[in-house]
C-alpha cells in the first residue's frame, strides 16, 4: 500500500511538471577551448565560436533531438574562448529531456573546415580556405546549417552577430547577381533572429519575418560579440 501511494505521488508530481513545463530550470556550461590552425597549430584570434546544446525529448520510440540553447563568443589572441555558464528558469521541454550534449562550431573569414576534425572537443581546428567563390558560398550554407537552433526568441537572437559576420564576408566577395542575392539572404536570415513574437509581423522578400528596428541591435539585448 505504501509503495502504491509513493508511486501515485510520483505520477502526480510528474504530471504537474509536465503541465508547468518548468519544475526545474535548465542550464549548461561553462564551455572553454581553443581555436587553432590545422597544419601549423597556431592560435586563431577573433574566430566566432558557436556552442549548441542538444537533448532528446519525447517518449520511448518517439523521442526527438532538439537544440535547446545556443551561445556565441570570440576567440582571444591565444585562440582560447570561454562561453560562461548559463541558466534558464523556464524549461520549455519539460522534465523528461535526456542525453544532453553540446557541439562547438568555429568560423572565421578566410578559413574553412579542416581536413580532419579534431578528436579533442576542447580544440576546434580551422584551415585556410583555398577554394573558389562559389565553393565559399557553399561553405556559408554549411556554417548556417550547423549553427541553427531553437525558434525561441531569447535563444535565436544569439545567432544574430555570427550570421551577420557571414554576411559581411559574403557581400565582400560576391561577384555574380546570384551570389549577391545569396549574401543578402544571409543578412535577412540574421535579421530574422531578432524578431519579437509578441509584435505584428511582416515578411521580407525571402520570406523571413521582420518586425523590429535594427538600427541599434544592442538595444534589443544583442551586443557585439566579445
Amino acid at each position: 500500500m505504501m509503495r502504491a501511494c509513493a508511486y501515485l505521488s510520483l505520477l502526480v508530481t510528474a504530471t504537474q511538471c509536465m503541465l508547468l513545463s518548468a519544475c526545474v530550470g535548465i542550464s549548461g556550461g561553462p564551455v572553454s577551448g581553443r581555436v587553432l590552425e590545422e597544419d601549423s597549430g597556431k592560435p586563431i584570434a577573433g574566430a566566432i565560436v558557436v556552442v549548441r546544446w542538444f537533448g532528446v525529448v519525447g517518449g520511448m520510440g518517439h523521442g526527438g533531438k532538439v537544440c535547446y540553447h545556443v551561445a556565441a563568443t570570440l576567440s582571444r589572441d591565444d585562440g582560447s574562448y570561454l562561453v560562461p555558464e548559463w541558466y534558464e528558469r523556464e524549461n520549455r521541454y519539460g522534465w523528461g529531456m535526456g542525453h544532453r550534449e553540446y557541439y562547438v562550431i568555429a568560423y572565421k573569414a578566410g578559413y574553412g573546415w579542416p581536413r580532419q576534425p579534431s578528436q579533442d572537443q576542447e580544440i576546434s581546428l580551422l584551415a585556410p580556405f583555398k577554394g573558389t567563390v562559389e565553393e565559399r558560398f557553399k561553405y556559408f550554407d554549411s556554417v548556417t546549417s550547423n549553427t541553427r537552433c531553437s525558434h525561441h526568441a531569447e535563444i535565436r537572437k544569439h545567432l544574430y552577430w555570427p550570421w551577420m559576420t557571414l554576411y559581411e564576408e559574403a557581400s565582400g566577395i560576391a561577384v555574380t547577381a546570384e551570389q549577391k542575392r545569396n549574401a543578402e539572404w544571409l543578412r535577412a536570415f540574421a535579421r530574422s533572429r531578432l524578431t519579437d513574437d509578441t509584435k505584428p509581423t511582416r515578411h521580407d522578400e525571402f520570406g523571413f519575418v521582420q518586425n523590429v528596428d535594427l538600427q541599434h541591435p544592442d538595444e534589443l539585448g544583442v551586443g557585439p560579440l566579445r
